[in-house]
């Protein structure tokens, strides 16, 4: 089931960011997702923010981390960044799959 809420005043100024080139994998206690974001927009953004899920077999939640990415200040339009979170999975489970949302401020 997806859930969505309507854009309201808190909201209003948020702008998706592209996520590409992901990846995956265990990390000693830990599992690691990168990738890239990019600014598909027209206008700058401010605070990039990314959020990771990993999943089990049965599409059960097993670790989930937001983070503002602190080392990038803005992004351009058409300019892109790297990320990388490490997550502690719940249990001693491998994650099956995983999915990184991301999104910034659209700046004044």
């Amino acid at each position: 089931m997806r859930r969505a809420e309507p854009i309201g005043g808190i909201t209003s100024g948020f702008l998706p960011l592209e996520v590409s080139q992901l990846t995956g994998g265990v990390s000693g206690p830990q599992y690691r997702v990168a990738g890239q974001i990019t600014n598909q927009a027209t206008a700058l953004v401010e605070r990039v923010t990314v959020v990771v899920t990993l999943y089990d077999d049965d599409a059960q939640v097993l670790a989930y981390r937001q983070t503002l990415l602190l080392e990038v200040e803005n992004l351009q339009p058409g300019q892109l960044t790297e990320f990388a979170l490490l997550l502690t999975p719940r249990g001693k489970k491998v994650p099956a799959s995983f999915q990184a949302l991301a999104w910034g401020c659209q700046s004044n």
